[in-house]
Order: C-alpha cells, then structure tokens, then sequence
C-alpha cells in the first residue's frame, strides 16, 4: 500500500507484503528496469536470473536464445553441430557453418567438405576443390591443407601438383 492506499505494481514487477513505497517494486527475472519504474524484458540473446535491479547477460558464444524474457543461462541453447555464433545471439539462424564445413542455409548442422575439398570462411558458402595433383582430408579449412598426392610434387602445399619426372618418386 502506498499512503494508505493499495496500487499494484508496474507490470513484470512485484513487492514483499507491507511494502510501502513505490520502489519496493522490483523487476522479474528476465526483465530490467529502475526499482519502481517499468520493467522491460531482456532482448533475445540474453538474460536476467533473479528479480531485482541487474542487466540482462548475453548467451554464451555458440549458443542462442529465442526466449523473452529469458530467466537463466540455461535458456540459452548450443548451436547444431559444426556451427558458431558470437555471444549474445538471439535466432538458430546465428548459427553459421565453421570454416571447413558448409550447408544450404545457416541455423542448421553442418557437414563436413569433402576429402578432395576446402573451405576457409565462415558460412553457407561452397567447398572448393584443391588444386590439380593435390588432395586433402575431410573438414579442411585452407587451401594450404591440399599436399600434393604419391607421384606428384610442388615446391609447397596449396598449389598445382606436377607429375614426378621419368626416374624419380614420392611417396606421399
């Protein structure tokens, strides 16, 4: 009750019984805002345990939340395999493949580029073939990562393979 006269408190807020004063009305878990003023939720990404005057934490990296107002950490969800997200992220869609790994859209697991293949960026972009003569394992991240293949050489790895010459070998 305020001066004798029972008010309720700002929406997203409560007080103890026998409060007195309009301040005694602090925000929810998962909402942020002045002790006695209004009480916004925390944006998607991130959260606020407890109620009370706090800020709203930003999910981890790699995880995401849709959730509002979200109330605990464990709100927040890992990405599908294979992806990242910066911290703070509040869609799946923030999810992108790893370098090495690619798929259709972002959000989704992703898979891994072929042996033979390579993917340096981030994202849904498409796994590029090594060079001639080269090959490389499976979830390669550089062009560096394709060697050159038994019978085929080049002064270093990431570049065309030529043929070894009549008399001579490699092995690997």
């Amino acid at each position: 009750c305020f001066g004798g006269v029972e008010h309720g408190c700002v929406e997203h807020s409560n007080s103890v019984g026998l409060s007195s004063s309009e301040t005694a009305c602090i925000c929810d878990a998962g909402h942020v805002g002045e002790d006695g003023g209004p009480c916004v939720a925390c944006a998607a990404g991130r959260y606020k345990v407890g109620n009370g005057t706090g800020v709203c934490v930003a999910c981890g990296a790699d995880t995401y939340t849709v959730a509002v107002p979200a109330t605990s950490a464990s709100m927040c969800v890992s990405c599908p395999a294979h992806t990242s997200s910066g911290e703070g992220s509040g869609y799946i869609t923030s999810c992108i493949c790893d370098g090495g790994y690619t798929a259709g859209s972002d959000g989704v697991e992703c898979t891994a580029c072929g042996v033979g293949t390579y993917k340096s960026e981030t994202g849904t972009g498409a796994c590029l073939v090594c060079p001639s003569g080269t090959n490389s394992s499976l979830a390669s991240t550089a062009v560096g990562n394709c060697s050159c293949i038994a019978g085929h050489t080049a002064e270093s790895d990431g570049v065309a393979c030529a043929a070894c010459e009549a008399g001579k070998y490699k092995s690997v």
